[in-house]
């Protein structure tokens, strides 16, 4: 299925890229330190920026971390027990929202499933918030499911 001419790509930051072509290397080199110049060269990274997002998952508790000439940063936990989602949390950083529920913003303009007198502008009001509702509760039920391990073993989204 292609996309739609005049269809916006899904975009996602600079960070959440960087720490999933981080994870899914470093799930790749199973066990293996690898230091941030070793990762950024593979993917042709700012090491600057990739420095910030590798502390981040490492705070995060995603990766582990250790100094010294065999050093570098692996995996805290098994692949199958880092959903997405917790990678694209990590990433984040205060000011930019990489991938956040969509309903907060759609859900105070929307109207409870209980009211039972609409008129037009406010059932269609209705209608386009129940829509976003639905979609964030599956985008973010499918990045909560799907792991770093789906994605290095290229496994097709739930």
């Amino acid at each position: 299925m292609g996309t739609r001419r005049g269809a916006s790509p899904l975009r996602v930051t600079e960070r959440v890229d960087y720490a999933l072509k981080s994870v899914v290397l470093l799930c790749l080199h199973d066990g293996d330190y690898l230091t941030a110049k070793t990762i950024a060269d593979h993917y042709r990274m700012s090491p600057k920026m990739l420095g910030v997002v590798l502390w981040s998952l490492r705070n995060a508790g995603i990766l582990d971390s250790r100094p010294g000439w065999h050093g570098g940063f692996r995996l805290a936990r098994p692949a199958e027990a880092i959903p997405v989602q917790a990678v694209i949390a990590a990433a984040a950083n205060d000011e930019e929202v990489a991938i956040a529920p969509l309903t907060d913003a759609f859900r105070a303009g929307g109207l409870s499933s209980s009211t039972v007198t609409l008129n037009t502008s406010e059932r269609a009001a209705h209608l386009v918030a129940r829509f976003w509702q639905v979609l964030d509760d599956r985008v973010q039920g499918t990045l909560t499911a799907f792991t770093v391990a789906d994605l290095a073993e290229d496994r097709v989204l739930p």
